[in-house]
């Protein structure tokens, strides 16, 4: 994501997480025990290696958390890749949604996992604040696209949406 921002010349990643290995459940990935618990420092290390660290910036925490003080620009792509739980996808999602600015993309990672799945397929046709375009984009992949203005139905085949200028990728 920062190599498109810097192919672009504008935008700005921020990595949300806890760097601590968590996931579903509030358990730990095994494989944090080869960071003495902590991710962070190998994080921050992969983003210097890779000359990025000028448009990286890592907002260390829960990802619902971190959105009650995001204060950054609107986000014009987000993807939503945490916790795969059902709540915890939802969570996210109406924790950050507000974020992502009209014509944004927010993607669901995870889409093959039924609690990802679920909430998606169940629950995002009830939101009026995006409508389900471009869809299943992978496997494994889903994506919607934040309205320009609340729309009573989502718009017709085939017609555009706005594609602002990004400003900031948020990874969630």
């Amino acid at each position: 994501l920062a190599a498109v921002a810097r192919t672009r010349g504008t935008g700005r990643v921020w990595a949300i997480d806890t760097f601590q290995g968590t996931r579903e459940g509030g358990t730990q990935y095994r494989s944090i025990e080869n960071y003495d618990g902590h991710t962070l420092p190998a994080f921050t290390d992969r983003i210097e290696r890779a000359g990025v660290q000028e448009l990286v910036t890592p907002l260390v925490g829960l990802t619902t958390e971190v959105a009650k003080r995001y204060a950054g620009r609107p986000i014009s792509f987000l993807p939503i890749d945490a916790d795969h739980s059902y709540e915890g996808v939802r969570a996210d999602f109406e924790s950050w949604s507000p974020h992502v600015g009209p014509g944004g993309i927010i993607v669901f990672h995870d889409y093959a996992l039924a609690e990802v799945a679920r909430f998606v397929d169940q629950d995002i046709p009830g939101y009026k604040t995006v409508f389900i375009r471009p869809g299943l984009a992978a496997h494994n992949v889903f994506a919607v696209t934040k309205c320009v203005s609340t729309p009573i139905t989502a718009p017709p085949p085939g017609s555009s949406v706005p594609n602002p200028k990004p400003e900031s990728v948020g990874v969630v």
